[in-house]
């Protein structure tokens, strides 16, 4: 059998890097890509490429006691359900750059990105698995419009848990309807 040369994502301590590696077989590529691990991002395949966690990032804008939700559309991943604003963090920009550009482009506001309240991993089937952060947005220019969603809305803290929710959002939503996750002095939702 003749030996082909494949290349695979690991993980280092300088982030993810391509190593060159001889297999006997694409299986056994598979097999070595679908069960590697690797400080806490798991690797997956998807049709013998392998992929890393994807980083994303959320923004929660608060006012009066309400959070401002978004639905998706409905030719969207994940039709008409609800999420925060945000998107995905692209190669080389942190965190904090990646969510004030996915602001302006979903919502035309310019933000200060405050605390991380809270960060959850997630995999939807067939999808690679998702590192899903929310940020605290302390404050904004401009006001919050429309640009990509099917709505936006602002909801109260509270009664979110009455919104379809994206399921990688659940748990984080189910934490600030109950109180237990808050920005840095902000009451409880009832106040």
């Amino acid at each position: 059998m003749r030996r082909r040369r494949n290349a695979v994502l690991r993980q280092g301590p300088h982030g993810w890097a391509e190593r060159a590696v001889r297999f006997a077989s694409t299986a056994e590529l598979a097999a070595e890509l679908s069960t590697t691990v690797r400080g806490g991002d798991k690797m997956t395949t998807h049709a013998g490429i392998a992929a890393a966690t994807m980083q994303v990032v959320a923004g929660v804008l608060f006012e009066h006691g309400r959070v401002l939700i978004c639905q998706r559309r409905a030719d969207d991943h994940h039709p008409d359900q609800w999420e925060f604003p945000g998107g995905k963090v692209e190669p080389g920009e942190d965190l904090e750059q990646a969510l004030r550009r996915e602001l302006v482009e979903e919502l035309g506001i310019d933000a200060r990105i405050g605390a991380m309240l809270w960060q959850t991993q997630h995999q939807y089937p067939g999808r690679q698995p998702v590192c899903l952060r929310f940020f605290h947005v302390t404050a904004y220019s401009g006001n919050p419009t429309n640009k990509v969603f099917a709505a936006i809305q602002w909801a109260a803290v509270g009664t979110l848990a009455h919104f379809d929710f994206l399921e990688g959002d659940r748990e984080f939503v189910a934490q600030l309807d109950a109180g237990r996750v808050r920005p840095p002095g902000v009451g409880s939702p009832a106040a």
